[in-house]
């Protein structure tokens, strides 16, 4: 099947413009995909580090606050032999203060050496509540702070996990501290609070894969996921992202382990509703790539069918002039300047030129009839001059060769003399070639020499800032080498006053203690001051905390200002080396440079002594080549004047022989002038058919 020029155009592009934007929009799609996944994942993973790093910390402030229950002189003074009801009281006024300044306890109690209570928030659990058999019960005995499994109470049977701490007495242990957190209270304070769009929360599973915090508190201690694919990959990995299958919805989780406990707390939001957004760009996109394309093609097919239209309209005058009458008066039409009215104004003009060219040949076959007429009378004229030629040749063969004798003796002799200028001529060409040669050498030689002359001067230069470069940079080595061993000096004084600051954070966490003992032993005119101790107590804590931390900040900072002074001493001999190194160089230049200098003077002094010689040369050489050259012209003439007598006496005899054959070619000649003039006549009607006015 044929095309017409519109579908040729029309079907490729359209081709291609659907290709290019599908190819587009399924990468932009692609590409957005994945950015909008990546986004979520990050900060799905962010939110989960999140909120693991703030349960730890949690959780290590609770095993702080037991810590400062047990380092209470009450807890140690119930525990000794010997100590009457009224310190247990005191003990268990304490702990239900505690537990009440705490609320996120919901137990505080102290156990013996044996595990039985000793004191407790709720003084109906002295002497009954048994927790010799808890492990964390036992840890804390061995002198270290324990945090429980996730355990039942033996109190109000709700799932719990216990922060217990070691009670000394004159450095031996003597008892235990302990205060328990309910899970859903737990839930409450972390898991709740996490929200991952419409339908995505967080929760938390212990080292077995039990979940021990979620929003559906039903899950609690009744779900374990170690036997599902992605909880048996949170218990390996502890850290990640993980996509699993969940009730037919695919799900997105992240989880981070909490060190302290070895929980891992968890996020988890349905990839549906994370990337709903992205169901909608896409649909977007496709409505967008179709209407992009149908606009497209609209506009194309127009721009086409203007193309073909006026394409046409050409195609449809040539064919009129072609297949017509042979009418070359006829002319395309042109309406602006692009390629179609182009193609039209040349086509006219070649019409234009045709034209011409017709009317040139008409004229010139007026003129063929006529030359055909008098060559035929021209032919019988020539007949008879051909029979006086033959006669003349005659004549002159005889002469012919009596000259080609003597122009072959006077060759011989001027080859010889040839023979001697030609040798000499070689001498001196060689030698010129040789001179030319060395003259060029000692020339490229010198401009060699003063590209290096020049080099050396921008290399003393660049040596030179090199120089004061390394001089700034060895005394700017020196003045930081200064500063750092000042700073030094003043990071040691800082290092003394963080001690201090813990020393007094420690010696004020004891007055609180014992403050908050005395206000607990004033009963309700103490409760006041029992308040204000427990505040004094809580920023001794945190100025104890801060204390360390500034302590461990300026061990770094003075080991990265001794690690600077060190860097800095070999920093500097780096630049005391790079100094001697390039004044040693810059010496050698000059050196190098004065050479040079010298060897252009003498170069020079070659050169001009080379020009002589080859100016000497040149003028032997032109002698000798013009006496070459005119020994080789008058040889070249007898050689051509011998040729030519001897070819003249040949044509000589090839004239009379045909000259009978140019008889008998007049005969045949005026035979062709009578066909030539028929088609002569014939040309001239053909010509005329054409239309040229």
């Amino acid at each position: 099947m044929k095309l017409k020029l519109r579908e040729k155009v029309m079907i490729p592009a359209l081709l291609v413009m659907i290709l290019g934007l599908t190819a587009l929009t399924v990468i932009s799609y692609l590409r957005s995909a994945q950015i909008i996944e990546d986004v979520h994942h990050n900060e799905t993973i962010q939110l989960t580090q999140v909120m693991a790093s703030q349960t730890n910390e949690w959780v290590s402030d609770r095993v702080k606050n037991v810590q400062a229950v047990a380092a209470a002189p009450i807890m140690s003074e119930v525990l000794r032999p010997g100590s009457n009801s009224g310190l247990t009281g005191a003990a268990n006024t304490y702990l239900k203060e505690v537990k009440d300044s705490y609320t996120i306890f919901s137990t505080v109690g102290l156990l013996d050496r044996n595990g039985i209570a000793r004191a407790n928030n709720n003084p109906a659990q002295v002497g009954v509540l048994n927790l010799s058999t808890r492990a964390h019960f036992r840890q804390a005995m061995q002198g270290r702070p324990a945090i429980s499994n996730i355990i039942i109470s033996q109190i109000n049977g709700e799932p719990i996990f216990v922060v217990a701490a070691p009670v000394y007495d004159d450095g031996e242990v003597v008892g235990v501290a302990h205060a328990s957190v309910e899970l859903a209270r737990f839930t409450e304070h972390f898991v709740d609070t996490v929200k991952l769009g419409e339908t995505g929360y967080g929760y938390m599973i212990d080292s077995e894969g039990t979940v021990i915090a979620h929003p559906i508190k039903e899950n609690i201690m009744q779900l374990n996921i170690a036997g599902e694919d992605f909880g048996a990959t949170m218990l390996a990995e502890r850290n990640g992202l993980v996509d699993y299958p969940w009730e037919g919805e695919r799900i997105i989780a992240a989880f981070h382990e909490v060190p302290v406990t070895g929980w891992i707390f968890a996020t988890r939001v349905e990839h549906a509703e994370l990337f709903q957004d992205l169901v909608a760009m896409r649909i977007m996109n496709i409505v967008t790539a179709v209407i992009v394309l149908f606009a497209m093609a609209t506009l194309l097919l127009v721009s086409i069918r203007s193309i073909t239209r006026r394409v046409g309209a050409t195609a449809a005058g040539l064919r009129d002039i072609s297949e017509g009458e042979g009418d070359l008066t006829r002319r395309l039409v042109t309406t602006g300047g692009d390629e179609i009215d182009l193609l039209s104004h040349y086509m006219n003009v070649t019409f234009e030129k045709l034209t011409g060219l017709v009317k040139s040949i008409q004229h010139e076959t007026s003129s063929l009839q006529e030359s055909g007429v008098n060559l035929a009378s021209n032919m019988t004229e020539t007949a008879s001059a051909m029979n006086q030629i033959t006669a003349n040749i005659e004549s002159i063969k005889e002469r012919i060769v009596n000259q080609s004798a003597s122009v072959e003796e006077t060759r011989a002799t001027v080859s010889t003399i040839a023979l001697g200028i030609k040798s000499l001529d070689e001498s001196l060409s060689e030698q010129a070639s040789e001179v030319t040669e060395s003259s060029a050498s000692i020339e490229e030689m010198v401009a060699n020499i003063k590209s290096v002359t020049e080099s050396l001067e921008r290399n003393t230069a660049s040596m030179k800032e090199l120089q004061d470069a390394s001089e700034a940079g060895r005394r700017g080595m020196e003045e930081l080498a200064q500063i750092s061993r000042t700073v030094m000096a003043h990071s040691e004084g800082l290092e003394e006053a963080s001690e201090m600051i813990q020393k007094i954070s420690s010696q004020t966490n004891l007055l609180a203690m014992n403050a908050a003992i005395e206000a607990a032993h004033a009963g309700e005119f103490g409760k006041g001051f029992a308040v204000v101790a427990d505040e004094i107590r809580k920023l001794a804590e945190e100025a104890g905390s801060q204390g360390t931390a500034i302590g461990s900040a300026l061990t770094t900072l003075k080991d990265s200002i001794d690690h600077i002074g060190t860097s800095l001493a070999q920093a500097r001999q780096r630049f005391d080396r790079q100094y001697e190194l390039s004044k040693l160089v810059s010496e050698q230049e000059a050196l190098i440079k004065s050479a040079m200098n010298e060897q252009v003077v003498g170069s020079r002094q070659v050169l001009d002594a080379l020009a002589e010689i080859q100016e000497i040369s040149r003028k032997v050489a032109d002698s000798s080549g013009e006496m070459s050259a005119g020994s080789s012209e008058v040889i070249n003439e007898m050689t051509r004047l011998a040729q030519i007598s001897e070819e003249i006496s040949q044509s000589i005899n090839e004239m009379a022989s045909g000259a009978v054959q140019i008889n008998q070619s007049v005969v045949h000649i005026s035979d062709l002038t009578q066909q030539n003039n028929r088609s002569i006549e014939i040309l001239s009607r053909e010509v005329g058919k054409l239309k040229t006015e």
